[in-house]
């Protein structure tokens, strides 16, 4: 199990592989997919209604999340933290079983020959060697190489100063490969680490330790800012705090996936805007923090493009989403990044926004208009102004924003989103979490003048 970029939604998505050890084609056509995540929780279950024969000696992939409208897509998520996954035929008959520990983007977990353990991810073909682990922490200790360690802390760095970087694992013998443009470090695409690395321009740096008979090492990131004029402009150092993003740039810019371009998967969307950045879809990013100088926080999220119109701007909106899912394994991301709200320190997602329709002339227009609310015991937005880079290039100014959604509720008030009703007025009434039962109560007691608690 792993995420995987699914060609049919282009998202990245969970996924669990089917392998046909026998001499004769299946087809799973009746057969049902079930995971429980405990023992506690009730079984979700999905139905093949479709012909999905596998040949023999192959693989079949099928995908899990949002959607279950599509073939080999199940309509439930899978707990990253485990369960059990159960595969019945057309007759009820159980074909399969597998009880799946606390997984991670970085490790598949499934068989190899006689052995259940963890292993090097490689949907549709066959799996690598297994390594035994009860847990996480096992795997660290026994089967997976450390994550490398740099010399030098992620943050910014005075212009004139170049930087020397080294790297090194804990692991004995571990081969380690880099990156500088933001991408995922690979045997195959990463540079091997030889000597420290000299760094004169911003730059984000990643790496990965590799070793025979270990899984790769999960990446460690770091964005190293050397403020040059242009950057010091706008932003300065130590004057506004620093949001760094890094991902494969095919992540953005690729034109069947990429989320930030016209594409050629685009489509219709608000002002006639045309293009893949009017789709929902996520990607992974490692987000940094930086405050004063230095990192205050580093972590895995899903990025999603935002906004209306403004989509089509150079400079786009998105919304930062933790998720287990992603690398770190984190639902939150926890950290008081507004002012005045100091006790809020535990957010689900947080949205970074360029000023929409007053990107041109007044991009803080929205937050300051926000902020005039402040101690009135109104709901209200915390805004704040941040320097921007996307793979250690930089962007401009953008708003890091709280993001009005559940997860809003959830920082200001520390409700889950089975305890709220969330409704969202878009010509008609879009149900976002709960129901319009308590809404409809309201106004039923408005219109018949009753003011009677029920």
């Amino acid at each position: 199990m792993g995420t995987y970029l699914d060609t049919m939604t282009y998202e990245y998505s969970q996924w669990i592989e089917l392998y046909n050890d026998g001499d004769v084609a299946v087809d799973l056509k009746g057969y049902t997919i079930g995971y429980q995540e405990s023992e506690e929780k009730s079984v979700k279950t999905h139905t093949i209604d479709h012909h999905c024969p596998i040949a023999p000696k192959t693989y079949q992939l099928f995908f899990f999340g949002k959607s279950s409208s599509k073939e080999r897509h199940a309509g439930y998520k899978l707990d990253p933290d485990g369960g059990k996954m159960v595969l019945t035929n057309a007759d009820g008959v159980t074909e399969d079983e597998l009880n799946l520990p606390a997984q991670r983007t970085f490790a598949s977990y499934g068989r190899w020959g006689d052995k259940t353990g963890y292993m090097e991810p490689t949907p549709g073909t066959a799996n690598s060697q297994a390594y035994v682990a009860t847990d996480l922490e096992a795997l660290k200790a026994t089967a997976q190489c450390d994550k490398p360690d740099f010399s030098q802390k992620a943050g910014v760095y005075a212009d004139q100063d170049s930087l020397t970087i080294e790297i090194s694992s804990k692991t004995p013998n571990a081969s380690i490969y880099y990156t500088t443009d933001g991408s995922t470090p690979t045997a195959e695409s990463g540079t091997p680490y030889t000597s420290p690395i000299g760094i004169t321009a911003t730059t984000v740096l990643k790496a990965r330790a590799y070793s025979d008979s270990l899984i790769s090492s999960p990446i460690r990131t770091a964005s190293y800012i050397l403020n040059d004029a242009r950057h010091d402009k706008c932003q300065g150092v130590g004057i506004l705090p620093i949001v760094s993003i890094s991902t494969d740039r095919a992540n953005f810019e690729d034109d069947t996936y990429g989320i930030a371009v016209e594409g050629t998967n685009g489509i219709s969307g608000a002002c006639n805007n045309f293009g893949n950045f009017n789709h929902d879809w996520r990607r992974p990013v490692t987000f940094e923090y930086i405050v004063n100088g230095e990192s205050e926080l580093n972590q895995e999220v899903e990025v999603e493009m935002m906004g209306g119109c403004s989509r089509a701007y150079e400079m786009k909106s998105i919304s930062l989403n933790s998720s287990k899912k992603c690398g770190s394994g984190k639902k939150k991301l926890k950290y008081a990044f507004f002012s005045d709200k100091p006790d809020n320190t535990k957010y689900k997602s947080l949205y970074l926004r360029n000023g929409g329709n007053g990107n041109a002339r007044l991009m803080f227009r929205d937050g300051f208009m926000q902020s005039l609310i402040h101690g009135e015991n109104i709901d209200y937005q915390s805004s704040q102004p941040v320097g921007y880079y996307i793979n250690g290039e930089y962007q401009g100014m953008m708003m890091l924003c709280e993001h009005t959604t559940a997860g809003y509720v959830y920082s200001n008030y520390g409700l889950d989103e089975d305890e709220i009703d969330l409704i969202k007025l878009n010509n008609g009434f879009d149900v976002k979490e709960g129901s319009l039962d308590a809404y409809n109560h309201m106004v039923e007691e408005a219109q018949t003048g009753q003011n009677e608690p029920g």
